[in-house]
């Protein structure tokens, strides 16, 4: 038990409820902004899919943790490195068309906030990475 204790407050396990949390407010922004005129629609899945599917990890390595299970240092670091990359993708996607005024102002600055916060949990991706290799 005191070792779980441990592991959770580790600054690893700390990035990962950080990373959970933007990527739910990312994708609910994103969401809330509507319809995408003029998107490429190939971009939108890119940002939908890192969004989810990074949601969806984040929650298993959590509930992992809870039980003491651990990912190898390797796994981890290429799950963060290609979190990392799909993120600020993702974050570059969105922000690349929020000065074509697509939308209305609310909508418009929903999109852009979604798009700054998912470049935002990119360099958390990478500070976690940077936890998880020196640990």
């Amino acid at each position: 038990m005191a070792d779980l204790m441990q592991q959770l407050k580790t600054p690893n396990f700390l990035l990962k409820w950080v990373e959970l949390i933007l990527a739910v407010v990312s994708i609910a922004l994103l969401r809330d902004s509507g319809s995408f005129p003029g998107l490429n629609v190939d971009k939108i899945v890119v940002a939908y899919m890192t969004l989810a599917g990074f949601i969806l990890f984040n929650c298993i390595i959590i509930v992992g943790s809870f039980n003491g299970e651990t990912l190898g240092k390797i796994t981890m670091l290429l799950y963060l490195l290609s979190g990392a990359v799909l993120f600020i993708t993702t974050g570059a996607f969105i922000i690349e068309h929020y000065d074509q005024k697509l939308f209305n102002t609310t909508a418009n600055d929903k999109f852009l906030a979604s798009g700054i916060i998912a470049l935002v949990n990119g360099a958390v991706y990478l500070v976690d990475g940077f936890f998880t290799r020196r640990g």
